[in-house]
């Protein structure tokens, strides 16, 4: 059984992720997935066509295919996964949560239906790839030259006392997954209770554990590539990508952890450098979310003119609104006057920027850069 077949197997005994069904639209916000939101943080502003093509490859049991589907209502979403058990789990999640604008198919994304994204997600899964190279390669074809890509990968360093009780269960499991799961519960129950890696999971994992398909898809993995950031990079630009940003960059900013001489000597190091600093002298990520594309983007600045010709459009997350203490796209605080209230209680998607007329420009740009405002061109 070569590797594909055994992730199949693997996933049609334990889909993933095991998130309840519910009789309602899913709940929360992810920006990630909002094809406007990405598209004016990288392009700087509001896509013009929101009826786009979106890819959600390897979708399991389509946790992030209906926030797909409902974040993105004018979007065609095609959601391919190995797991024929998963897309039937995939199809009820969707169709009980009112999202009908997701088809799930069946495949390996090295066999993709042929078709043009502007937008694919690929969160967990390339790692499970006998060549995950090869699978971003795949993925690149299918991509518009425009478009955008988003990535789920794991990195080495966050996981090494994962990959520790995955060598130990791999010696001491059978092959039967669902042995192993058994086997797996019985150490850490057996192991003494100050032991590094029952301390791990107990402060770390222990409640997401609770679900056997979380416990497999953790320890018990037939296939699993992890990653530093130099190997990170080396596979995108393998690949003939470009990599465009973090989708966590406050993890990824060494000004929280240095200061002073040590900060200045940092920040004159090359990207990719401080960022490998970052998971050197912050080993805690588990996994990289980032954002590619098949070419560089190239933000637009708008000038003074320019922007007031602009149409503002509230953005469709904003946490706690309509408040002056509110959470942006990314769940950072921030805290408006009221003068921007109103203003962006004003923002209808019709009026510009400069029929507005209620707000200097610096403002404009500063609620813009938050995305608290997407910007019609």
């Amino acid at each position: 059984m070569d590797v594909t077949q055994r992730v199949q197997a693997f996933y049609n005994t334990y889909p993933y992720p095991p998130e309840p069904l519910l009789d309602m639209p899913p709940l929360g916000w992810n920006w990630r997935w909002s094809w406007q939101v990405v598209h004016s943080l990288y392009y700087g502003y509001r896509p013009e066509q929101m009826a786009i093509q979106i890819l959600d490859a390897g979708c399991g049991t389509g946790f992030g295919s209906q926030y797909l589907g409902y974040q993105n209502p004018q979007a065609q979403i095609l959601a391919v996964d190995l797991s024929d058990v998963a897309l039937e789990v995939g199809r009820e999640r969707c169709q009980r949560a009112g999202v009908s604008n997701v088809t799930f198919e069946q495949g390996s994304l090295l066999e993709v239906c042929a078709g043009t994204y502007d937008f694919i997600n690929c969160v967990g899964v390339l790692h499970h790839l006998a060549d995950p190279s090869a699978g971003l390669r795949v993925l690149r074809e299918q991509l518009t030259p425009g478009g955008m890509m988003h990535l789920f990968l794991y990195s080495a360093q966050g996981r090494r006392e994962i990959a520790l009780m995955q060598e130990a269960l791999r010696l001491l499991a059978p092959r039967d997954v669902t042995e192993g799961v058994a086997l797996g519960r019985q150490l850490f129950k057996t192991l003494p209770a100050d032991n590094p890696l029952v301390r791990f999971e107990r402060e770390h994992w222990a409640m997401d554990n609770k679900e056997d398909s979380s416990f497999a898809d953790m320890y018990l993995q037939v296939q699993e590539t992890c990653y530093t950031v130099h190997s990170l990079f080396d596979l995108i630009e393998q690949a003939g990508m470009t990599f465009l940003g973090f989708s966590n960059p406050e993890f990824w900013q060494i000004e929280r952890l240095l200061s002073g001489d040590l900060l200045a000597r940092a920040m004159a190091l090359p990207e990719r450098d401080r960022y490998r600093l970052v998971e050197l002298l912050d080993p805690t990520a588990n996994h990289y979310e980032l954002f590619v594309a098949r070419i560089p983007l190239t933000s637009w600045q708008p000038t003074d003119a320019e922007l007031l010709q602009t149409t503002p459009h509230r953005c469709p997350y904003i946490g706690y609104w309509p408040n002056e203490k509110v959470i942006n796209y990314n769940y950072q605080p921030v805290t408006l006057t009221p003068p921007q209230v109103q203003w962006l209680q004003a923002c209808d998607g019709v009026q510009t920027v400069a029929e507005l007329n209620l707000l200097p420009l610096n403002e404009v740009r500063a609620l813009a850069r938050d995305l608290l405002v997407l910007l019609a061109r």
